[in-house]
């Protein structure tokens, strides 16, 4: 038969006194044969006690259970909260997605069906011309990435923006030559299919080069309509490399550059491939890979040091008197003379036996001592990590991931990354990751807040913030 709950808690119930006169009065009937009252009334509270210590674990249990309960029910609420938010995103991601293509496809049909005849825009009184003109990248690479197609960093540089403008001022905008694009042929002005004949190569950049080209090249490619999740992987990728241990080594940075290079071109390759297989998260920076590259780079330092060290040696050699003389008593002979005892001479001759000039020595012993510093491996200067844009710190940790509730110095932090990996604030606005960056952001083209993740300041970013963790 299974117990009766209890409704309320045993530990307040108190025994009752059974030496009391009139109890013993109430009990003189309840007396057996040979019993004491001292006997019968000890035998009371024993049993009292007894089932008191009964229901009190009765009640300990039946709390368990409440409780077990009561949490089963919390989590189960939980999961189902999670389960309609989950699903609430999705379907605003799905809507979200609808609208965008609705919205192309009535730009496509609009600029379609709009005359060739040019449009003038109103003009507003008063309203002044920008104080800084914007750097704008050629013709060539804008096309480049409307077509979603790979393109190179030098075209969003100071220098390759230069060149661009240079060359509108010399290029007839009238011009047109045909293209093939969705197996239609189309005619389109000639300066967006010439590449720049000065154009430098992505692993021949500095790295500074690149920081300041990345920045032109995600804002044109918001502007030519990349989707906001590739836009994001890639400022990811370039943030990664920006905060990569590697580059507090020895030309650590020539090694991010041509790790950039590569798996850049790469993205893109497998963008266009054919097929519906995923593409790869270019924000998730390969280890394995850099270490790769960066020893490759090394090796080819080294070659490269030898070889110089080489010529120069050679260079020495053929500048001493000794050399001259030889040469200038095998001028009159024959041209197949000379070939035979200058290749006996090449390999019979001892560097070592012929006295070099006191310049050409000290040549050779300074570059001696320039490779023997290139291969003890000398430490350069280290380049300081970028401030972690949640916690503010400085010391080696998974930046991406870092969505930490405090700042490194143990202070609560102003900032939380959401489900999309944004920085949000405790009032639900929405930062603008750039904008925490050392360079700054320039974009009006969102809504994204340009404060600081760490102070709320306006007028600098995570990078500048003085509450960041000292280099």
């Amino acid at each position: 038969m299974p117990r009766q709950r209890l409704d309320r808690d045993p530990s307040t119930e108190v025994m009752p006194d059974y030496d009391n006169e009139a109890m013993r009065t109430l009990l003189q009937d309840r007396l057996k044969d040979g019993e004491t009252m001292e006997q019968l009334i000890q035998g009371l509270k024993d049993d009292w006690e007894t089932r008191h210590q009964e229901r009190m674990a009765q009640w300990a249990e039946q709390q368990g259970e409440e409780n077990a309960e009561a949490e089963a029910a919390r989590q189960a609420e939980a999961q189902r909260l999670r389960e309609e938010e989950e699903l609430r995103l999705r379907d605003e991601e799905a809507q979200r997605l609808r609208e965008e293509e609705e919205r192309r496809r009535l730009e496509d049909e609009r600029s379609r069906a709009a005359p060739k005849k040019p449009k003038l825009k109103g003009l507003s009184t008063n309203k002044l011309v920008a104080t800084v003109s914007t750097p704008r990248p050629s013709s060539y690479a804008l096309n480049k990435l409307k077509q979603f197609d790979y393109v190179e960093l030098y075209y969003f540089t100071p220098e390759g923006c230069k060149d661009a403008s240079r060359a509108d001022r010399t290029t007839s905008n009238d011009a047109l030559a045909p293209a093939h694009i969705d197996d239609q042929v189309v005619f389109q002005p000639v300066a967006a299919h010439k590449p720049s004949s000065k154009v430098v190569m992505d692993a021949d950049l500095t790295w500074n080069e690149v920081s300041v080209a990345k920045t032109s090249l995600l804002k044109c490619m918001q502007d030519a309509g990349w989707p906001e999740e590739h836009i994001t992987a890639l400022s990811t990728f370039f943030y990664e490399l920006d905060n990569h241990p590697i580059r507090q080594r020895k030309d650590g940075e020539k090694a991010i550059v041509q790790y950039q290079a590569v798996v850049r071109r790469e993205w893109h390759d497998e963008l266009k491939a054919p097929g519906d297989e995923e593409v790869f998260d270019i924000g998730a920076i390969n280890d394995s890979r850099m270490e790769r590259i960066y020893a490759e780079h090394l090796q080819n330092l080294q070659v490269a040091s030898i070889e110089r060290l080489d010529r120069l040696s050679l260079n020495s050699t053929l500048g001493t008197p000794s050399y001259r003389l030889k040469r200038g008593r095998s001028e009159s002979t024959s041209p197949e003379r000379k070939a035979v005892r200058r290749q006996r001479h090449e390999h019979s001759r001892s560097p070592a036996r012929i006295r070099e000039p006191a310049s050409s020595r000290r040549k050779t012993s300074q570059h001696r001592r320039l490779t023997q510093s290139f291969r003890s491996g000398a430490a350069e200067p280290r380049a300081a990590l970028s401030a972690c844009i949640v916690c503010l710190g400085r010391h080696p940790h998974n930046i991406r991931s870092c969505n930490s509730k405090t700042l490194w110095d143990g202070t609560p932090a102003q900032v939380r990354k959401n489900e999309k990996g944004r920085l949000t604030t405790a009032g639900g606005n929405i930062l603008c990751t750039d904008w925490q960056r050392e360079n700054g952001c320039n974009s009006t083209l969102h809504n994204s807040r340009h404060e600081c993740s760490g102070c709320g300041d306006t007028g600098h970013g995570a990078q500048k913030c003085p509450r960041a963790q000292t280099a």
